[in-house]
């Protein structure tokens, strides 16, 4: 028997003349062939299900909060990457509304694209492309007025005043770490590229935050066998963290090198003096917030415990994404009940020192730094 979109052509061609009789016998085989083909989906979740949910339970599904949502869908549709426009081919435009429910239950839950197009009552490749939409524009076009690195010496100040009044650690423009989020093996890659320390595969997330634990900086796709060091060499931030002045610096663990702009605890051995161990204690309670936040992080995104898409590319962005909302729930208090702290092990010790000045020079200030706070 041959398909329903042959059998459609085939009856065109028979019916090739002029008369509206003919017409209308080829639009009402047209429409018995789409019948056939029709998949079963789930219809109308967002009318029936989402829509009737208290906010609470929104919350638990979408891991955002409902105002969160719509403020969200509203500057989507005020977007580029919100197709406008009458239907075309007889399809319905998908809402803004659909568009950022499908990223959020995707970004939210260990979810497929096949649940969620199923979920939605979408075909698989339309729900591919909604999903890459609300990626392409959290990445492109609200990333950069959401995730910014202070640039100005009032913006320096500012983001030190609430870093110091956590331990009283001055000077501080940001905490930095990186994290590992796992993945499938890229496609036409080797595994053994990206397998990290633990044996997985993955790939760093390097991040900058404030003492709000919103992000600064995010630099991904590095694959996760490289070093934190040898990440932030890499990063497109690093000129400009050196780049701050003496006055200025950003935290780090050991598993950075120390110079002017970037301290580092000190080492203990067994033998530290008073001093030092308050240097490490006002230290260690600064820098910790990097680790909630990347704890934050993947507490509301869980698809971040492990991705399963094939391109590099197309993960780093997805990760970004996840970053830029982050930023913006902090910036609405959007905040998820049951905080999740992430706590890293320790990398080994920086093997990439800038150069022996560089080094001598960010010694020099741990030490005035440590004898301030006796």
């Amino acid at each position: 028997m041959a398909e329903p979109v042959h059998e459609v052509r085939i009856i065109e061609e028979l019916f090739s003349s002029e008369n509206s009789d003919d017409e209308e016998d080829i639009l009402l085989l047209r429409n018995i062939a789409n019948r056939r083909r029709k998949i079963p989906r789930i219809q109308n979740y967002i009318a029936d299900v989402v829509n009737h949910y208290n906010d609470k339970q929104f919350k638990s599904h979408f891991r955002v909060s409902r105002e969160t949502c719509n403020y969200l869908i509203a500057l989507f549709e005020q977007s580029e990457h919100y197709p406008k426009g009458p239907p075309f081919g007889g399809v319905r435009i998908k809402t803004a509304e659909e568009y950022i429910l499908c990223y959020l239950w995707f970004a939210g839950n260990k979810s497929v694209y096949r649940i969620v197009a199923q979920l939605f009552g979408l075909s698989l490749s339309t729900a591919h492309a909604m999903i890459e939409s609300v990626t392409t524009y959290l990445t492109d076009e609200l990333g950069p007025l959401v995730i910014r690195f202070p640039r100005t010496l009032q913006e320096k100040q500012d983001i030190c005043e609430e870093f110091e009044e956590i331990a009283g650690y001055p000077g501080v423009c940001g905490c930095i770490d990186g994290t590992f989020i796992n993945i499938r093996t890229p496609a036409h890659k080797i595994k053994s590229t990206y397998v990290n320390r633990h044996d997985t595969t993955a790939l760093t997330l390097q991040g900058i935050c404030d003492a709000k634990k919103k992000f600064l900086d995010v630099f991904t796709g590095i694959p996760g066998k490289i070093h934190d060091a040898r990440v932030f060499t890499l990063s497109f931030i690093r000129p400009t963290v050196l780049s701050m002045g003496p006055d200025f610096h950003i935290l780090g663990d050991s598993a950075y090198p120390i110079c002017e702009n970037l301290m580092t605890p000190i080492r203990d051995y067994g033998n530290l003096t008073d001093e030092q161990r308050e240097y490490n204690r006002r230290f260690c309670s600064t820098r910790v917030l990097i680790e909630n936040a990347f704890g934050l992080l993947k507490q509301r995104f869980r698809q971040l415990i492990r991705t399963d898409m094939w391109g590099v590319l197309k993960t780093s962005k997805f990760i970004l994404s996840c970053c830029v909302m982050h930023n913006l729930c902090i910036e609405r208090n959007d905040f998820l009940d049951g905080i999740e702290h992430y706590m890293a092990e320790p990398e080994p010790e920086a093997e990439f020192i800038i150069n022996d000045e560089a080094r001598r020079l960010g010694v020099f200030k741990r030490n005035l730094l440590s004898r301030q706070f006796m």
